[in-house]
Order: structure tokens, then C-alpha cells, then sequence
């Protein structure tokens, strides 16, 4: 399934706000039921799904690099969701859920690869938030091109139900994947053991299937390489310029630490 489609099916999905009622295990997540609680929430997640598929669907630059201009202007405009955890972690148990009611119902992996983005983008915030380390942007972005063993995986080992273990049986001899960050990498779909992956030792952001991989993606690399911060520190700089707000004064060493 092409990328920019299983965005636009997860932007319908998600208008609703909740799973299918008659769920009998939801899978670790629990809706609120007050609207001012999930009314952020539920605006957060379609302003990030918007620029998701606006990245998609990009004809210049790469995902990640349009993901992170998306989610910059939400931090700005959200400030009440993006700082806090507890809604973060309900957003982030929201896409657990729903990733693992579509592999329970049979869907293969890379259907579900959009679901599991997701997840571990705010799974990585969240972390970024308390404890002060920079999120790992290839780990995230890999999820959309991975097989089904990794995507099964990554749902098992974060739920507290048992509802993957009898898939997870099945495809845990399976080799541990991992994506090469060079677009024109020769192998198929770019995977590669993940053992086998190096990552660039200035900005440890990419992770390279070889030596050669590395310096043919260089040229492209570089222009971003170890950028990031100062990227986000301008973007907040002109912000603040420009409405006069004093509101992100506070946040501005949090947003620097979760750059893409």
C-alpha cells in the first residue's frame, strides 16, 4: 500500500476519535470522556496527519525533512498538548491500539507501517521530554518501510496484552531489519540487517547499509547534517518576532532536544 494512501485512510480514521465500541480488548488504551481533554488531542493528530501527507506528497526534499518543517508549526500552535506528557502518552496509546487491532484483524505489517510512525514518533518525544535526548529521526522513519516481523514487533513489545503473541510466534525467527538511509541504495527496498547498519557519527540521524552508501549520500546529507538545532532555534526566534509571544520562551531547549 503506497504511502500517501495509508495516510489518507488513517486521516479518515482518525475523525472519529476512538476504536470500534464493540472492541473486546482495546489494547491498553483507555478514552477519555471528557471533550475538553481529547478536543487538543484530537486537533494535534489531524495537524500532524496533514503534514504528513503534504511531505508525502512533496515533489522536492524528503519525508523527514517536510515531516519536521509540519510538526515545528504545531509545537507552535499547541503548546498546551506539546508540553504535556500525560496527553502525549494518550495520543501515543491511541496508535498502539490502533496498529494492533489491524494486525489482530490480519493486516500485514506494511499496511500498518503509517500506524506504527506514529506511535514511535510520540513514543520518542515523550522521551525526548523527560529526559533530555535527542530523538533518533531515521529509527522513526524506517518504520514506514519495514517488513512485517519488525512492524509485529514493535507493536508486541509495547502492549500489555497478549493479543500479537500468536502472531509474533510466528515471524520471530525472521531476521531483524533496519533501513539505508541513501535513497539510491542497490538493495531491495533498502533493507538491510540492522546489525549490519552503521549510523553518521556527527548527527547520528542516518544509518547507512555501507561505507559506500554513506559517502554516495553525502552530497545530499551534509546540506542537514547536525543543522537541526539551529534550524528550530531560528524557526522559534522568528515566532516569537513576529507574534511578540513570550509563551515558548520556556520550551525552547525542549524543542531543540526533538528535532528531525
Amino acid at each position: 500500500m503506497a504511502l500517501e494512501r495509508q495516510l489518507k485512510e488513517l486521516q479518515l480514521s482518525e475523525r472519529g476519535g476512538s476504536l470500534a465500541a464493540e472492541d473486546q480488548c482495546m489494547h491498553g488504551w483507555c478514552p477519555w470522556l471528557g471533550e475538553d481533554e481529547t478536543e487538543g488531542c484530537k486537533q494535534l493528530c489531524d495537524e500532524m496527519l496533514n503534514a504528513a501527507v503534504e511531505a508525502a506528497e512533496a515533489d522536492v526534499g524528503d519525508f523527514i525533512d517536510k515531516f519536521a518543517h509540519g510538526m515545528q508549526t504545531s509545537q507552535m500552535k499547541r503548546v498546551d498538548v506539546w508540553g504535556d506528557v500525560k496527553k502525549l502518552e494518550h495520543i501515543k496509546s491511541y496508535f498502539l491500539s490502533a496498529g494492533t487491532k489491524k494486525l489482530v484483524e490480519g493486516s500485514d505489517g506494511e499496511d500498518v507501517a503509517v500506524i506504527a510512525y506514529f506511535a514511535r514518533f510520540f513514543e520518542q518525544y515523550i522521551e525526548s521530554f523527560e529526559e533530555r535526548k535527542p530523538m533518533s529521526a531515521a529509527k522513526t522513519y524506517e518504520l514506514l518501510f519495514l517488513d512485517h516481523r519488525t512492524i509485529v514487533s514493535f507493536f508486541k513489545n509495547r502492549i500489555e496484552c497478549k493479543c500479537l503473541d500468536e502472531e509474533y510466534q510466528k515471524v520471530k525467527d525472521m531476521p531483524k531489519l533496519g533501513i539505508c538511509s541513501n535513497f539510491d541504495c542497490k538493495l531491495p527496498k533498502r533493507r538491510v540487517e540492522r546489525s549490519k547498519l552503521h549510523c553518521c557519527s556527527k548527527c547520528r540521524q542516518r544509518d547507512y547499509c555501507s561505507r559506500e552508501c554513506q559517502k554516495a549520500d553525502w552530497s545530499n546529507h551534509k546540506k542537514r547534517c547536525g543543522m537541526s538545532e539551529k534550524l528550530v532555534e531560528k524557526e522559534l526566534q522568528k515566532y516569537r518576532e513576529q507574534n511578540k509571544c513570550s509563551e515558548l520562551e520556556g520550551a525552547t531547549v525542549h524543542v531543540v532536544q526533538v528535532s528531525l
